[in-house]
């Protein structure tokens, strides 16, 4: 086969400057030769395990995927897992999707909901989407028989976790609409993007997500997003915290809730950074849970892992 090492090296990067790699790192030497093998129309969705050149290519503001981008705390965590892509650029395309995703929803354990981007994520942009396309009749009734007939899980990491509260499936447990009242995820306080470390304590143990936690434990994980500010009506909060729906809170370095903007970093009502189902089978969350590794942030004090994806897992084992 002709390779033509010019024409190649011509190719657009697909993984941009801006990433934080070591200079000379033979991990993004790899990544890019590799990509560039792919056509310009080609679409690609890249995958390692958890580790350096996740954190340090993917968490803001060093992003620097062009093609969509996951990781691997599931198959870690030791799951099958089977990634399906949904496309929408033409109604043959949502059709099959459809069909796609029902196929694999009826074949799944859980169903992941992950964080990203979508259209430089414009407001409310993957969650937005996603919703939509769960709102299909064939793809709601796959969830619904999921979560209420195979006791299966689902879980929501920041876009995610939106996509969650915007389908119903937090805090209502259904996909549903969302009602004037209902608790929602709006704009930072800060009117920005926030990329931070935070703490975050574990206030519930109804959830088979939070099996392994820590009741009372703070865990340190990142946070990503412009949108994860937590509001809610005073009824809804006092019922979130009496059905013991409230799953983790933003708290100081004394493990204290807090609305302090050092700790509490968005402002969410009430330091709430995760929310679940009624019965704790959907959990949706902000903070990062999976970004995570044993070379991973080695210098921010505090315990990163809450063993979230070995607590789904365990639960069907």
């Amino acid at each position: 086969m002709a390779f033509n090492f010019k024409e190649v090296m011509s190719k657009p990067e697909r993984l941009a400057p801006g990433h934080r790699m070591c200079a000379g790192c033979g991990g993004t030497i790899a990544v890019r030769t590799v990509l560039r093998a792919l056509h310009e129309g080609d679409k690609a969705v890249i995958g390692n395990a958890t580790g350096c050149l996740e954190v340090s290519s993917f968490m803001y503001p060093y992003t620097a995927w062009e093609d969509s981008y996951m990781h691997n705390a599931f198959e870690n965590a030791g799951a099958d897992v089977t990634v399906k892509v949904f496309k929408n650029l033409n109604a043959e395309d949502i059709r099959d999707s459809v069909d796609v995703f029902v196929k694999a929803i009826d074949e799944a354990q859980i169903i992941m909901f992950p964080g990203g981007f979508s259209a430089g994520d414009e407001p409310e942009g993957s969650a937005k989407f996603f919703a939509t396309a769960f709102r299909n009749e064939k793809m709601k009734e796959a969830v619904n028989k999921l979560l209420n007939e195979r006791d299966g899980l689902a879980l929501g990491i920041c876009n995610g976790f939106q996509a969650l509260i915007k389908l119903g499936l937090v805090p209502y447990g259904k996909i549903t609409h969302q009602r004037p009242d209902s608790p929602t995820l709006t704009y930072n306080t800060i009117g920005r993007h926030i990329s931070k470390m935070v703490y975050t304590k574990v206030v519930t143990n109804k959830s088979p997500w939070l099996a392994q936690a820590e009741l009372g434990g703070v865990y340190c994980n990142p946070a990503s997003h412009g949108e994860g500010r937590f509001v809610a009506p005073k009824e809804w909060l006092d019922k979130l915290f009496e059905n013991g729906q409230v799953a983790t809170q933003y708290v100081n370095e004394a493990g204290v809730p807090t609305m302090d903007e050092e700790w509490n970093v968005n402002g969410s009502y009430m330091a709430i950074e995760g929310i679940t189902s009624p019965d704790g089978r959907v959990l949706g969350k902000m903070a990062h849970a999976e970004r995570r590794g044993e070379s991973v942030a080695v210098n921010i004090y505090g315990e990163q892992d809450m063993k979230l994806f070995e607590s789904g897992v365990a639960y069907f084992k």
